[in-house]
C-alpha cells in the first residue's frame, strides 16, 4: 500500500486549483474579452456612431464622392488637399505647425476650425480668433420669461437656408483680434460662426456648439454649414480630418488607438491577452507559494565549538564506545617514539618506562586517565626543553 505524502497531496490540490482558475479565466475572456457590441468611444472618433462621434459626417462626405481620409501625422495638409477639419484635441498644436497651416490656407485651402480649444492656442494666436469666456446670460422682455440668446444667420449661407440655429449654449467666438473675420451666425455681440479670408484660401471658425457631431447634424440646422464649406472643394476633392491632434483614430477593427501603452493593453485583443496571462502567472506563483508552506525564519548562527569542547566531545564518544585501547596505544606510541630518539637522561628514561608499563597494565578508567596525564606531562617537559635549546641555539 502506497501512502502519498502531504506535500504530494498539496501539490495535486494546487494543480487542481490552477486548472480551475485557468478555466475561469478562459470563460471570462470569452464573456468579456470582446467587450460590448459597440464599445464606448472617445469624443470626435471618426468612426463612432455615438452622439459625440463623427461617423455621420464622414459617411455623408463619402456618399458625395469626396476623397475622405484622416490626417494621421503632424505635417500640414498636402497641396492638393482642399478641406481640413480640426477639432479640439489631446495633442497640442505648435507654433511651427500653425504657421505651416496658415501657408496652406493662403495657398488656397479651406480650413474648418472648431474651437479653438486649450491645445489649439497656437492656431488662435495665428488666426486671431479665440473663444469668448461668457456664453451669455438669460435674456427676455422685462417681466417676461427668460431664455438663452437665439442664434440667427447674419449672412446668407444657402438659398432658402435656415434662419435660426437654436439657443446659445456654449462659448461664442471672440473676433476682436481678427478684423477680417466676418460673423455668419450668432446672437447679438456673440458670434458662433465666422469666416476669414486669407490669401486664396479661407478659414471657417466654429464655436464648439457647432462641432458637426452625429447629434448636431441630426438634431440641429448645422447641416446648412456643409454646403458653403464645400463650395471651394472640387468634385471628388480631398477632404482631410485631423486625427493626429485629436489623439484618437479608428483602427481597422474599430478599436480605439490612443497611442499609449495603457490604451493598447485595455482596448486591443493582444493587450487584453497579455493582461490575462499576467494574471494567470501571478495566480500560479501564489499557489506555488502555498504549496511550499509559510516562509521559514533564518536560523541564528550559533557559536562554533572551541578546541577543548571538541576534544571533550570526542573523548566522550570514545569512552561510550569502549575505546580505551585506542587511547592507551596512542599515548604509548607517543612516549616510545620520543624515547627512541635517545637523548633522555636516566631520570626521564625511568619515568618514560614507568608510564609505558603503567599504560600497558591499566585496566580501569581511573588508571588509564592517571597514566595518560603522566605521559602528557613527560612529553610536555621534553618538548619544552627542546624548544628552550632551539631558542638558545638561534640566539648564538
Amino acid at each position: 500500500m502506497t501512502v502519498s505524502s502531504p506535500s504530494a497531496r498539496l501539490s495535486r490540490g494546487a494543480a487542481g486549483l490552477l486548472a480551475a482558475l485557468l478555466g475561469a479565466l478562459l470563460l471570462a475572456g470569452v464573456i468579456f474579452g470582446r467587450g460590448p457590441a459597440e464599445a464606448p468611444r472617445p469624443p470626435y472618433a471618426l468612426d463612432s456612431a455615438q452622439p459625440d462621434g463623427l461617423a455621420a459626417l464622414v459617411r455623408w462626405l463619402e456618399r458625395l464622392d469626396y476623397d475622405v481620409a484622416p490626417l494621421d501625422t503632424a505635417v500640414p495638409p498636402a497641396a492638393d488637399d482642399a478641406l481640413l477639419f480640426i477639432w479640439p484635441g489631446a495633442v497640442r498644436y505648435t507654433p511651427d505647425e500653425a504657421a505651416a497651416l496658415e501657408r496652406w490656407v493662403r495657398a488656397g485651402g479651406t480650413l474648418a476650425l472648431i474651437g479653438p480649444g486649450f491645445r489649439e492656442q497656437a492656431l488662435a494666436t495665428r488666426f486671431g480668433v479665440r473663444l469668448g469666456g461668457d456664453a451669455g446670460g438669460l435674456v427676455g422682455a422685462p417681466g417676461g420669461p427668460l431664455a438663452r440668446p437665439t442664434l440667427a444667420a447674419e449672412q446668407p449661407l444657402v438659398p432658402d437656408g435656415p434662419t435660426g440655429y437654436g439657443p446659445l449654449v456654449r462659448s461664442p467666438l471672440d473676433l476682436d483680434d481678427a478684423p477680417a473675420a466676418v460673423a455668419v451666425v450668432g446672437a447679438p455681440g456673440r458670434p458662433t460662426v465666422a469666416v476669414q479670408q486669407l490669401g486664396r484660401g479661407r478659414v471657417w471658425h466654429f464655436a464648439p456648439q457647432h462641432d458637426f457631431t452625429n447629434e448636431r447634424l441630426a438634431d440641429s440646422a448645422d447641416r446648412a454649414f456643409l454646403a458653403p464649406l464645400l463650395r471651394h472643394v472640387p468634385p471628388g476633392g480631398r477632404v482631410r480630418l485631423d486625427a493626429y491632434h485629436l489623439g484618437v483614430e479608428a483602427g481597422p477593427d474599430g478599436a480605439r488607438a490612443t497611442g499609449t501603452l495603457r490604451g493598447w493593453l485595455w482596448e486591443s485583443g493582444p493587450g487584453r491577452a497579455i493582461l490575462w496571462v499576467a494574471a494567470l502567472l501571478f495566480a500560479a506563483l501564489a499557489l506555488a507559494g502555498l504549496r511550499l508552506g509559510p516562509p521559514l525564519p533564518f536560523a541564528a548562527a550559533g557559536a562554533r565549538r572551541t578546541e577543548a569542547e571538541f576534544v571533550t566531545a570526542m573523548a566522550a564518544l570514545h569512552r561510550r564506545a569502549g575505546d580505551r585501547a585506542l587511547v592507551v596505544d596512542h599515548a604509548r606510541a607517543r612516549l616510545l617514539g620520543r624515547a627512541g630518539k635517545g637523548d633522555l637522561d636516566e631520570a626521564t628514561a625511568a619515568r618514560v618506562a614507568a608510564a609505558v608499563a603503567g599504560l600497558a597494565a591499566a585496566r580501569d578508567e581511573a588508571a588509564v586517565l592517571r597514566w595518560v596525564v603522566e605521559a602528557d606531562a613527560i612529553l610536555t617537559a621534553l618538548n619544552g626543553g627542546m624548544n628552550d635549546q632551539a631558542t638558545r641555539g638561534r640566539r648564538r
